[in-house]
């Protein structure tokens, strides 16, 4: 079963990009043979609404459901195995990429990230059309606290509990 749960979360890591792309995935490969229908869905709520990578709260908590603690760190160790075997063979090619080439990549990606970062505060601050008071309020109070060089985690902090109080 080890094995078994070191594969799937391997092979689960390996073919989707972030924890909620892999739900579907995970379902087809863990459902019924590792888990029933029933806790998987379970395991998917509470791995998507709690802080964290949700691909590696779902492999802890399926692995510990099908094997306890030795299951958990298997599975862990699956989902992890992808991203360090990619990454580290990322780190050793770009040895072989004169730096001025990756300079020049990163400069062309820059544009592109702030333009994603964008889309997602438009998504954020304008849902379904409608601009969003409470996040509008929450943004402009926090640039203030940001302005007055208070610590970011102090700001996330105030952040969530006036969104939860307000």
């Amino acid at each position: 079963m080890l094995w078994k749960l070191f594969f799937l979360f391997f092979k689960i890591n390996l073919f989707t990009t972030s924890g909620p792309a892999s739900y579907g995935l995970a379902e087809k490969l863990l459902v019924p043979d590792v888990i029933n229908e029933n806790k998987f869905q379970q395991i998917v709520t509470i791995s998507a609404n709690i802080p964290g990578s949700d691909a590696i709260q779902l492999a802890w908590q399926v692995g510990f459901h099908a094997a306890h603690i030795r299951g958990a760190v298997i599975a862990i160790l699956g989902a992890l195995a992808p991203c360090i075997l990619l990454v580290s063979a990322l780190m050793f090619g770009l040895k072989f990429v004169p730096q001025a080439f990756i300079d020049k990549f990163f400069t062309g990606v820059k544009p592109i990230l702030f333009l994603f970062l964008c889309l997602t505060a438009i998504n954020v601050f304008v849902p379904n059309g409608g601009i969003n008071p409470r996040s509008l309020s929450i943004l402009l109070c926090g640039g203030i606290l940001l302005y007055l060089q208070v610590p970011v985690i102090a700001i996330m902090l105030i952040a969530g509990v006036a969104s939860v109080l307000f």
